[in-house]
């Protein structure tokens, strides 16, 4: 024989949920964090840039002191405001690292500048006595003859020297890159007081 249990008696619930006018509240106010956060990070982005820029130079000054040692070359560094790039020393004449990926000349995104200091000195890339340099681009200068600022010797040795990096849309921070004859680079951010 079978027991029967009768069924169970449910008490008729009513359907719980989210009315739409809950929902909507619910998704303007993740809309108004959401575009908050957007602000805060978008204020952040001149800033970055720059540290990004900072950072890159002092990796490739970096790489660019240890490929003298290991290929046993001097390589020599060429700064202007809104570019760089680095030279090799065949023998005879300065060339620049053209065939080279990382070390090849580079130009800086838009608002980003750099400016080379040596001996305490900010120096003026367009300093060259027999060069006219009205109207003349940075691309076009760099063409004419290659002229070597800070050098990378196979010893290890460098010229001591600093690069300051910095960006006309960030003017209260730059980076200052500094180098010792003893091949050793830092990177210090910095802040200047209007």
């Amino acid at each position: 024989m079978l027991w029967r249990f009768p069924p169970p008696n449910y008490p008729a619930t009513k359907t719980a949920g989210f009315t739409l006018l809950e929902l909507v509240v619910v998704v303007l106010i993740i809309s108004i964090i959401f575009s908050f956060a957007l602000l805060s990070v978008g204020d952040r982005q001149p800033a970055d840039l720059l540290e990004n820029e900072a950072r890159r130079l002092h990796a490739v000054l970096k790489l660019a002191s240890d490929e003298a040692i290991l290929k046993n070359q001097e390589l020599a560094l060429e700064v202007q405001p809104q570019q760089y790039r680095f030279l090799r020393y065949d023998n005879k004449r300065w060339e620049a690292l053209e065939d080279d990926s990382i070390l090849r000349s580079y130009t800086l995104p838009t608002g980003i500048q750099t400016t080379l200091i040596l001996d305490g000195l900010v120096v003026d890339p367009y300093a060259a006595e027999d060069i006219d340099t009205e109207d003349v681009t940075d691309d076009e200068l760099a063409e004419e003859r290659p002229s070597p600022q800070v050098f990378f010797l196979s010893s290890g040795e460098s010229s001591a020297f600093e690069v300051r990096v910095h960006s006309e849309y960030v003017p209260q921070q730059h980076y200052l890159i500094s180098g010792s004859i003893d091949g050793r680079l830092r990177l210090n951010p910095a802040e200047t007081r209007p």
